[in-house]
């Protein structure tokens, strides 16, 4: 599979940001950009929770991060052990990154299975660039942010940061775009809108279910600001126009 990483001057014309398809088509993240500025990141939805439309879109925490210790790195490789401490999956991190002591951060090609207490062979994009490295190093995985991604209402999933909007109802374990940057539309929780006050407010993740609010509070994640105030309903649901900042 190519590594596009992002697809630049995309044509709105081919809908292909309101696509959801069972197959992978580009590495997880990659990003498509319109030429208005309207900005998508690509994503797989979580196996066992579908991803409603017009909702902020998280990171899933569950097992998504584990640390270890390497084996020893030879200078210019791409391959190294990774003593694992729990089970990973055969290629759990694949398209996911490893943070090595030294502060180097590298993105994971792919990785074996191990059921525990047992080596697993990581293998990086680029290679190793600083000094052969005796084992005994630290490092920590994690899962590419937009390989499993959830809403953030779905009972018995963790939930990480916001990483875009959901543009449609997209099946459990399919794959989609989400959109992170410039006008869209975001399903609001707030019952006073419909007037010019709520224009250019800041428009936050809430703090439970699928809420989005329309103020800023502690650690409440900012996704954007409202474009426009008024309101279209849909199937009992208020949708906002959002002028998107997620990155």
């Amino acid at each position: 599979m190519s590594f596009p990483g992002k697809i630049l001057n995309a044509i709105e014309g081919t809908e292909e940001q309101h696509d959801t398809v069972a197959n992978k088509r580009y590495p997880y993240g990659t990003i498509m950009e319109l030429a208005d500025g309207r900005r998508y990141r690509y994503a797989h939805v979580h196996a066992s929770y579908a991803l409603p439309r017009g909702r902020p879109v998280l990171s899933s925490d569950d097992a998504s991060e584990k640390g270890a210790f390497l084996g020893a790195v030879t200078l210019g490789s791409n391959t190294f052990t990774w003593t694992s401490v729990e089970a990973i999956a055969a290629d759990q991190f694949a398209d996911g990154y490893i943070l090595m002591q030294g502060g180097f951060v590298k993105k994971v090609k792919s990785n074996t299975a191990t059921s525990g207490a047992a080596s697993s062979t990581i293998v990086i994009y680029g290679t190793h660039t600083d000094a052969t490295w005796a084992s005994g190093r630290y490092a920590w995985m994690i899962e590419n942010p937009y390989a499993n991604v959830i809403s953030r209402g779905q009972v018995g999933a963790t939930p990480g940061k916001v990483v875009g909007v959901s543009l449609l109802d997209a099946t459990a374990d399919y794959c989609c775009w989400i959109q992170t940057k410039g006008l869209c539309g975001v399903i609001s929780s707030n019952s006073g809108l419909g007037n010019a006050d709520a224009e250019s407010q800041l428009v936050a993740c809430g703090s439970a279910g699928d809420e989005v609010i329309l103020a800023a509070a502690y650690g409440r994640q900012i996704i954007g600001h409202v474009a426009g105030y008024n309101v279209v309903n849909w199937d009992n649901e208020n949708f906002i126009m959002a002028d998107l900042c997620i990155e």
